[in-house]
């Protein structure tokens, strides 16, 4: 039954009927409802089109520009307004985000992390993991990534180094998320999924809890917790030091996907998605704010926001673009291709990335 509502919602969303519903407060209480969409058209502040036919990664942003890896053969970063500032070859990049970093971006690979110099464009290191590595996260001094067969791997920032490794009990999808001291992890596999917390500087683990397998998030780390979305569609909460049990709330749509960490916003409120293509706000004890529903599947990529509107972008595998927020009116976009991944830009625009489109790119949308 639920597969035959979600459909429905998709075709009213994509006809720019609907896009939100409401969520469960505290007490029962309805959540903010959203508007419906209105038809979606959206100007773009710039875009910048890859060589034919190579598609675009999942892009990073903030205010020194955009990076995003192309064809699985280059890395680009450009400029705030789109001018491009450099690119160079990366073999076997992945799509994935780079991550980036003062002085460097860093960048994953089928066979490990490369560095380059952010001016430049110059490779300052590579480091080398036994499987694909996946988006890499700042921590200190170090860089920290996991791998597809479940490897926790830390890296010294400035050379590569190798600092400390972890084998965890299933494979690892998805970035690692890191706060306050700590490396917060989660897997999913047939013996079991999970998330855990390494200290950032020793490896030393901290803390491991079990989640409900079948489609566990990447997790996010903000305010003193780590949050994942679990199998069941749960929203779980974990103390970031003890890994006491904080929440848990029903509050998405679908399960969990293991690029998609949820997105920590202001006054420890959580923007979690979901494996449906839909996002929930909660609010500081895990009870639902505000609700979007979902729009096709969610698999990689986002949430990314707010924008000057106060809207979150979220993309789904079918070519879809959704954009809402509390007190925002949503929309859905056509992006004519896939849409891999979204950033929020340091201007405040919304940049996205296009694959396996007539004109695969990155893009930055203006606000409404």
């Amino acid at each position: 039954m639920r597969s035959i509502v979600s459909a429905i919602a998709i075709l009213l969303c994509a006809a720019g009927l609907v896009a939100a519903c409401a969520g469960t407060g505290p007490d029962g209480q309805a959540a903010e409802r959203a508007p419906a969409p209105p038809a979606a058209r959206e100007a773009t502040a710039w875009r910048w089109e890859a060589p034919a036919p190579a598609s675009v990664g999942m892009p990073a942003s903030d205010e020194g520009g955009t990076v995003a890896t192309y064809g699985h053969a280059r890395l680009v970063h450009l400029e705030v307004d789109g001018e491009l500032r450099w690119e160079v070859v990366l073999d076997r990049a992945r799509d994935v985000a780079p991550v980036l970093l003062t002085s460097t971006v860093v960048a994953a690979t089928e066979v490990g992390l490369v560095a380059v110099d952010r001016s430049s464009g110059s490779v300052r290191w590579s480091a080398a993991t036994p499987d694909r590595a996946n988006t890499a996260v700042a921590a200190g001094d170090l860089v920290v990534t996991t791998t597809w067969q479940g490897d926790v791997m830390a890296f010294a920032a400035a050379g590569g180094e190798p600092a400390w490794s972890a084998a965890l009990p299933g494979d690892s999808l998805g970035p690692p998320a890191a706060s306050a001291g700590a490396v917060v992890v989660t897997w999913d596999g047939a013996g079991g999924a999970g998330m855990a917390a390494f200290d950032a500087v020793s490896g030393a683990e901290r803390w491991r809890v079990a989640l409900p397998g079948g489609g566990v998030s990447a997790p996010a780390a903000a305010g003193g917790l780590a949050v994942a979305v679990a199998g069941d569609r749960t929203v779980v909460a974990v103390d970031l030091r003890s890994g006491a049990h904080r929440w848990s709330a029903p509050g998405a749509g679908g399960a969990g996907s293991p690029e998609v960490p949820p997105l920590p916003v202001g006054d420890g409120q959580w923007l979690v998605a979901d494996r449906l293509g839909g996002m929930t706000l909660l609010d500081t004890t895990g009870s639902a704010r505000w609700q979007a529903v979902g729009v096709g599947a969610a698999v990689r990529g986002g949430p990314a926001g707010p924008d000057a509107d106060g809207r979150y972008a979220l993309p789904v595998d079918d070519g879809h673009l959704l954009l809402a927020g509390p007190g925002a009116e949503p929309v859905v976009l056509d992006a004519a291709g896939r849409v891999p991944g979204v950033a929020l830009g340091g201007d405040g625009r919304i940049v996205v990335a296009t694959r396996e489109a007539e004109g695969n790119s990155l893009s930055a949308l203006e606000p409404g």
